[in-house]
């Protein structure tokens, strides 16, 4: 059996400071709901035309079949309903862009003229609902305790896609029949105050909290299926692995995500 030990590490990126909370939380939600695709907040795509880069709010990107697939989605956090204008202006926008598929996410909602031409263009509209559910989510409900130091993670082929080592003198792959990760962790408990919705059939809670003196934010996920996801972003850093459903048990003593 081949043990591979690995390092962990973590990955810095620079948000742009007009990043709001609202588009964080889409971010998040999309990246849960990913299923392999990649998910980037505040991403620079070159217009068609004129040649510049443009920024969208979230573009989730995958393909079908060989053909690569950009689904791009627009968010809006402000105090009145989306207007037909801000449809207007984002048809233009992203008529100029490699956009297959456009998303527009208003925190208040659409007026029924803008939900009539988004639909009119063929453009998808999303908006969060709140709601007061006190068992949502499960997985927030998980308990680290100061006594847990330690932490192991397994993967084993019998339960996954298989995985290969090259060797590169001479060249050869050696099939990995189980990994495991291993370290020293802490846990520090931080307040956080909850909120919940739901986004089209996906049920959310999400808060902001303050972890190794950054600011946080913590997005749980229920979709269609059941299944349940949590990611963590820190201020000016890459996302967090998310947490798999509550469904995938873990030994004692055993953490299932760190930063």
């Amino acid at each position: 059996m081949l043990q591979i030990a690995l390092q962990p590490t973590r990955l810095t990126t620079q948000m742009p400071a007009r990043t709001n909370e609202f588009q964080k939380l889409i971010y998040l939600v999309k990246h849960n709901l990913a299923n392999g695709a990649t998910v980037t907040e505040s991403r620079m795509l070159i217009d068609l035309i004129a040649g510049d880069e443009v920024e969208v709010d979230v573009c989730v990107e995958g393909s079908i079949g060989d053909d690569p697939v950009k689904i791009c989605i627009e968010c809006r956090d402000r105090s009145r309903k989306a207007d037909k204008n801000w449809v207007h202006e984002m048809k233009a926008k992203h008529d100029r862009l490699p956009t297959n598929v456009l998303v527009l996410a208003s925190s208040k909602g659409f007026t029924k003229k803008a939900l009539e031409l988004a639909r009119s263009y063929g453009i998808q509209t999303v908006t969060l609902e709140e709601v007061q559910n006190d068992s949502f989510p499960e997985i927030l409900l998980r308990e680290g305790r100061p006594d847990h130091v330690w932490f192991r993670i397994e993967w084993s082929s019998a339960r996954a896609p298989p995985m290969h080592l090259q060797k590169i003198e001479p060249t050869m792959l050696r099939r990995i029949n189980s990994v495991t990760i291993e370290g020293p962790c802490s846990f520090t408990v931080s307040g956080l105050r909850l909120r919940r919705g739901k986004i089209g059939s996906t049920q959310l809670a999400w808060g902001k909290t303050v972890m190794f003196g950054r600011d946080a934010m913590v997005v749980a996920t229920r979709d269609e299926h059941g299944i349940e996801k949590m990611s963590i972003n820190l201020s000016d850093a890459a996302l967090a692995s998310s947490v798999p459903s509550t469904g995938e048990t873990a030994e004692q003593g055993q953490t299932e995500y760190r930063h």
